[in-house]
């Protein structure tokens, strides 16, 4: 991984350039993925209900559909195949 953070910003000893952050910053990533690929649905992602499912009446929604198509294009979702729209199924 890169190091975009400055050592002027950010000491080299902070624990957010620990690899154990990093290795559940990750971690987290993916479970966070898992749980939004709920979302996908014909036309788009709709919100998940507080059960992580899509309710029975859910249409796609824009914003949620704009989200996802921004961060599957984000490089550091790239690292999750997951984050790529194409990969997530309905």
């Amino acid at each position: 991984m890169n190091d975009l953070l400055s050592p002027m910003l950010l000491p080299e000893t902070s624990w957010v350039r620990r690899a154990a952050h990093r290795h559940w910053l990750a971690a987290q990533g993916r479970r966070l993925l898992r749980f939004a690929q709920a979302s996908r649905m014909e036309g788009g992602f709709g919100a998940l209900g507080r059960d992580g499912k899509l309710p029975a009446n859910a249409e796609a929604d824009g914003i949620l559909t704009a989200r996802w198509c921004i961060l599957s294009q984000w490089p550091p979702c790239k690292a999750f195949p997951a984050a790529c729209p194409s990969s997530i199924t309905a």
